[in-house]
């Protein structure tokens, strides 16, 4: 029966605490800074949003047979046929991999 009832004890304690703690922080203007904090979630994840959806268009518009028609021959000459032209293909173009531009925002 004491288990029982430090632990229901506990549980009071700790739903007091939240009451207490949400009494004391609750802002003036609640209304405002949920639209304001919805806005700029918006325009943090705007670009992005973007980009995924232009790569879909990209995407769809390249996997269509007019398209792919056009373009499967360009492709083919360029990538290698044989295992050397493969090893050497992506042996030069491995140093590409290691840039990541001006842009980068994500450190060195």
């Amino acid at each position: 029966m004491g288990i029982c009832v430090s632990w229901i004890w506990i549980f009071v304690k700790a739903f007091a605490g939240a009451i207490v703690t949400i009494l004391l922080t609750w802002p003036k203007r609640p209304v405002h800074i949920l639209s304001s904090a919805l806005v700029e979630g918006i325009q943090d994840v705007a670009g992005a949003m973007g980009l995924m959806i232009g790569i879909g268009i990209l995407l769809s518009s390249v996997m269509s047979p007019q398209v792919s028609a056009v373009i499967s021959p360009l492709i083919e000459t360029v990538l290698p046929n044989t295992p050397l032209l493969f090893i050497l293909f992506f042996t030069i173009l491995s140093p590409l991999a290691i840039y990541r531009g001006p842009l980068n925002v994500s450190g060195p």
